[in-house]
Protein backbone atom coordinates (compact mmCIF):
# COMPACT_ATOMS: atom_id res chain seq x y z
CA UNK A 1 0.00 0.00 0.00
CA UNK A 2 1.44 3.36 -0.83
CA UNK A 3 1.39 5.90 2.19
CA UNK A 4 -0.70 8.79 2.26
CA UNK A 5 0.08 12.40 3.10
CA UNK A 6 -1.96 13.39 5.88
CA UNK A 7 -3.44 16.02 4.31
CA UNK A 8 -5.43 14.01 1.46
CA UNK A 9 -8.49 13.99 1.95
CA UNK A 10 -10.31 11.40 3.89
CA UNK A 11 -12.39 8.63 1.75
CA UNK A 12 -15.50 10.28 3.29
CA UNK A 13 -14.68 13.65 1.68
CA UNK A 14 -13.98 12.19 -1.49
CA UNK A 15 -17.43 10.82 -1.61
CA UNK A 16 -19.00 13.70 -0.32
CA UNK A 17 -18.04 15.83 -2.84
CA UNK A 18 -18.37 13.45 -6.08
CA UNK A 19 -21.70 12.60 -4.49
CA UNK A 20 -22.96 16.48 -4.63
CA UNK A 21 -21.17 16.75 -7.98
CA UNK A 22 -23.43 13.97 -9.48
CA UNK A 23 -26.75 15.28 -7.39
CA UNK A 24 -26.19 18.34 -9.16
CA UNK A 25 -25.80 16.60 -12.95
CA UNK A 26 -29.32 14.87 -12.18
CA UNK A 27 -28.12 11.68 -11.06
CA UNK A 28 -29.43 9.60 -8.13
CA UNK A 29 -27.46 7.45 -6.06
CA UNK A 30 -27.49 5.40 -3.23
CA UNK A 31 -25.31 4.64 -0.15
CA UNK A 32 -24.66 0.79 -0.55
CA UNK A 33 -23.83 -0.14 3.61
CA UNK A 34 -25.86 -2.25 6.22
CA UNK A 35 -25.84 -6.19 6.59
CA UNK A 36 -24.78 -8.18 3.57
CA UNK A 37 -22.85 -5.23 1.84
CA UNK A 38 -19.52 -5.82 2.81
CA UNK A 39 -17.24 -5.90 -0.21
CA UNK A 40 -19.56 -4.22 -2.00
CA UNK A 41 -19.03 -1.03 -3.68
CA UNK A 42 -19.81 2.31 -1.73
CA UNK A 43 -22.59 4.10 -3.91
CA UNK A 44 -24.91 3.23 -7.03
CA UNK A 45 -25.46 5.78 -9.25
CA UNK A 46 -28.48 6.14 -11.90
CA UNK A 47 -28.71 8.19 -14.73
CA UNK A 48 -31.36 7.89 -17.95
CA UNK A 49 -31.97 3.86 -16.85
CA UNK A 50 -28.38 3.15 -16.58
CA UNK A 51 -26.36 2.29 -13.33
CA UNK A 52 -22.61 2.97 -12.31
CA UNK A 53 -20.96 1.61 -9.35
CA UNK A 54 -18.22 3.56 -7.74
CA UNK A 55 -15.65 2.55 -4.63
CA UNK A 56 -14.33 5.11 -3.14
CA UNK A 57 -10.83 5.03 -1.81
CA UNK A 58 -8.67 7.37 -0.13
CA UNK A 59 -5.64 8.59 -2.53
CA UNK A 60 -3.47 5.82 -3.42
CA UNK A 61 -5.34 3.19 -1.84
CA UNK A 62 -7.10 0.05 -3.80
CA UNK A 63 -9.52 -2.20 -3.13
CA UNK A 64 -9.66 -5.08 -0.97
CA UNK A 65 -9.41 -8.59 -1.95
CA UNK A 66 -12.99 -9.22 -1.31
CA UNK A 67 -13.94 -6.29 -2.72
CA UNK A 68 -12.03 -7.26 -5.78
CA UNK A 69 -14.00 -10.47 -5.87
CA UNK A 70 -17.35 -8.34 -5.46
CA UNK A 71 -16.47 -6.07 -8.47
CA UNK A 72 -14.89 -8.61 -10.50
CA UNK A 73 -18.47 -10.38 -10.02
CA UNK A 74 -20.73 -7.33 -11.27
CA UNK A 75 -18.28 -6.24 -14.50
CA UNK A 76 -18.85 -10.29 -15.15
CA UNK A 77 -22.66 -9.93 -15.19
CA UNK A 78 -22.46 -6.33 -17.44
CA UNK A 79 -21.92 -3.60 -15.21
CA UNK A 80 -19.84 -0.81 -14.82
CA UNK A 81 -17.59 -0.43 -11.70
CA UNK A 82 -15.13 2.23 -11.45
CA UNK A 83 -12.44 2.95 -8.51
CA UNK A 84 -12.15 6.69 -7.64
CA UNK A 85 -9.39 7.97 -4.76
CA UNK A 86 -9.58 11.86 -5.67
CA UNK A 87 -12.48 14.55 -6.16
CA UNK A 88 -11.31 15.38 -9.82
CA UNK A 89 -11.22 11.48 -11.06
CA UNK A 90 -14.76 11.02 -9.42
CA UNK A 91 -16.63 14.28 -11.10
CA UNK A 92 -14.44 12.80 -14.68
CA UNK A 93 -16.18 9.14 -13.71
CA UNK A 94 -19.57 10.99 -13.58
CA UNK A 95 -19.40 12.94 -16.57
CA UNK A 96 -18.26 10.02 -18.42
CA UNK A 97 -21.29 8.03 -16.76
CA UNK A 98 -23.69 10.78 -17.80
CA UNK A 99 -22.55 10.62 -21.72
CA UNK A 100 -23.04 6.91 -22.11
CA UNK A 101 -26.22 6.67 -20.37
CA UNK A 102 -27.82 9.59 -22.73
CA UNK A 103 -26.11 7.89 -26.02
CA UNK A 104 -27.33 4.89 -24.58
Amino acid sequence: MVPVPTDEPLESEVESKVVEYAKGKGCIERKMNGPGYRGWPDRLFGYNGQVVWVEFKRLGERPTNLQKVIHGKLRDNGFDVEVVDNVVDGRRTIDNFITRSTHF
